[in-house]
């Protein structure tokens, strides 16, 4: 009986992954996630976490390449990585940018890694605003609240201190920076 809900707990939440490389991937528990951080995407995420995280407590991986997003999807995926059973390692190759730097810094609860010549950039979460008077105060305070919850996640997690002021423009650095930073734990040297 129990398995039975099992499959059909999974039939009802998964989806096809058409790619067979990834589709062995994801039965090693390695999901490739090369998109940017928005509803949908961060979504599929974690529907797949969601669905390795029942069968077992085993490690979870995934390969990580962003431009960025949004920083509420952001601030939910860290929700939701801290609600897990499985140990969660981020492995970032070719960028981590904006929301990526704030989801390896702080949403791993495994291994945060990265390749060589990964690039990071971070900067303020938002930056434009328009509308009557009023909005934009509300706008203000919303945009205060998200920063003051996403830096200091990023000084809880990570060696960065001050974050509001060292991050008040587009800060560029590469994967020997983020491991100063305490972004990522180490770097992989490709050997060849």
């Amino acid at each position: 009986m129990a398995t039975t809900k099992k499959k059909r707990y999974i039939e009802l939440v998964s989806e096809p992954i058409e790619d067979t490389a990834e589709k062995e991937l994801y039965e090693q528990r390695v999901i490739i996630f090369n998109d940017d951080v928005y509803d949908e995407s961060i979504n599929a995420l974690i529907k797949k976490m969601l669905i390795l995280d029942f069968h077992n407590d085993n490690e979870i991986t995934i390969l990580f390449n962003t431009d960025g997003g949004c920083p509420y999807e952001s601030l939910q995926f860290y929700d939701f990585v801290r609600s897990l059973r499985s140990k969660v390692n981020i492995h970032v190759g070719g960028r981590a940018f904006s929301a990526g730097v704030f989801i390896i810094g702080c949403c791993a609860t495994g291994k945060r890694t990265c390749s060589e010549h990964t690039s990071f950039m971070y900067h303020p979460s938002f930056d434009e605003f328009e509308g009557k008077t009023k909005d934009l105060l509300s706008n203000a305070k919303e945009v205060e609240r998200i920063e003051k919850a996403l830096d200091g996640l990023m000084e809880k997690h990570t060696k960065l201190k001050e974050v509001t002021k060292k991050f008040d423009h587009d800060i560029y650095f590469n994967a020997i920076t983020a491991k100063k930073w305490g972004i990522v734990d180490e770097i992989m040297v490709n050997k060849k």
